[in-house]
């Protein structure tokens, strides 16, 4: 059994559309049959698993349309993209619980789309090896493309993006001293906070919202 985008794929998504926060919907095409499937998580990235998903329950015989309404119900978990309220009334998006070239490129991706100032926040993504400042450089190269209005990058593992950004990055050599010196926003600020679990920037995120997650249904209204 096989899933992915290619036609060859027993399990294939097709004509994927990424509506940002508000999440992700294609068209399962599966045994003949197509079926709409819609995901409340952020990003293109979450499809791959969702085939997979989708993929096991039907070969264990839930019917197509059954295994598409039931992927309705997941949420994320804490630090894997939970959207939550900041202390200054906009939005934090909890990412921190990992973090790769590919994943900080597909989460600038969705925080592109949101309306408002958009920030990064960007501790390292570690164990890339010899590679490390370059690949940093590059996803801050990325986000500048991507119409990202600002990068902050926390520690020295992440400087690269700053440099790889350009005008109006920021670095911060930890994140004692970004909370020190970070500034009092306005509500239209949206923050996407993105690092491998070692930086451990879920400190960041405790102080930019201390007052938990939203409901990624409520996002999507």
């Amino acid at each position: 059994v096989t899933f992915g985008f290619s036609a060859q794929a027993d399990y294939r998504a097709v004509h994927v559309k990424n509506h940002g926060l508000a999440g992700t919907q294609f068209q399962l095409h599966v045994k003949g049959v197509r079926v709409p499937v819609r995901l409340v998580l952020p990003g293109e990235q979450h499809v791959s698993n969702a085939l997979a998903a989708l993929a096991v329950a039907i070969e264990l015989g839930v019917s197509p349309e059954q295994a598409a309404d039931a992927l309705l119900g997941v949420q994320v978990g804490a630090g894997r993209g939970e959207v939550r309220t900041g202390c200054w009334g906009g939005r934090v998006i909890d990412d921190t619980y990992n973090a790769n070239p590919a994943a900080v490129k597909a989460a600038i991706d969705v925080l592109a789309m949101e309306p408002g100032h958009r920030v990064l926040i960007l501790g390292a993504m570690l164990e890339l090896g010899s590679t490390s400042e370059t690949l940093h450089e590059d996803v801050g190269v990325y986000a500048r493309s991507a119409g990202i209005d600002q990068l902050i990058a926390v520690g020295h593992g992440a400087k690269g993006a700053a440099r790889g950004f350009g005008g109006g990055a920021m670095f911060f050599s930890d994140q004692l001293t970004l909370k020190a010196e970070f500034p009092v926003l306005p509500p239209d600020h949206v923050i996407w906070v993105k690092a491998s679990r070692g930086a451990a920037l879920e400190q960041t995120v405790g102080w930019l919202a201390p007052m938990g997650g939203l409901n990624h249904a409520d996002v999507a209204e």
